[in-house]
């Protein structure tokens, strides 16, 4: 399978909380950020439903924080969620964000 965007290319100079992905029966998978610019700040999590109607819980253990522009990747496997989605907390600075999903057989 192809990685799929969760958060399109777009500025990173406020909040944003992606679309969530239903990973059905899957239970690994990789989720990559990418920033561009100079001195972002802030921090990224993970957000994990069973049904997204209940609520989202963060993902523990899951924070990242960014202190300057940089990629950020997460290997999670035994998943035992159906629904994640990434949040970034914008702190400082001027750049870009990208988060792609990709699931392993």
């Amino acid at each position: 399978m192809n990685a799929v965007e969760l958060i399109p290319l777009q500025n990173a100079n406020a909040n944003a909380t992606s679309a969530y992905y239903d990973l059905g029966g899957k239970i690994d998978f990789a989720i990559q950020v990418a920033f561009t610019g100079s001195d972002l700040a802030g921090v990224l999590t993970l957000e994990a439903a069973v049904d997204p109607a209940l609520g989202w819980v963060k993902v523990l253990d899951s924070d990242q924080s960014v202190t300057s522009s940089a990629g950020h990747i997460w290997n999670v496997t035994g998943a035992g969620y159906r629904y994640i989605r990434v949040k970034w907390v914008y702190s400082s600075g001027t750049g870009n964000i990208k988060a792609l999903i990709y699931l392993k057989d």
